[in-house]
């Protein structure tokens, strides 16, 4: 019984306040800052253009591309420093599907 529960959410994404969690980041960030700094109606129009621009970059390219276009193309350095994990550079890496 427990299994046919974990199968059905197996493709549905974790939602908050009825929005995917990186749709509501993508909402979210620039209107905290925008509160933040004083500057709401600009950071808004951020928010909702890059909220926009990634939608519509989602619909066009397959699930998985902007993750792996970040892993093959940022340094290996730059990406070692930022997130405190040891990758080989992108050159050394083996590609599976």
């Amino acid at each position: 019984m427990r299994e046919g529960r974990f199968y059905k959410h197996l493709d549905k994404p974790k939602m908050l306040m009825g929005m995917a969690i990186g749709d509501l980041l993508s909402l979210g960030i620039p209107l905290y800052m925008g509160i933040c700094f004083k500057k709401f109606l600009l950071f808004s129009l951020v928010g909702g253009a890059l909220f926009y621009l990634r939608r519509k970059v989602a619909r066009a390219l397959p699930k998985y591309y902007l993750t792996g276009l970040i892993y093959w193309h940022i340094p290996g350095s730059v990406f070692n420093r930022m997130f405190s994990v040891k990758l080989p550079p992108s050159h050394q890496r083996f590609y599976l599907r």
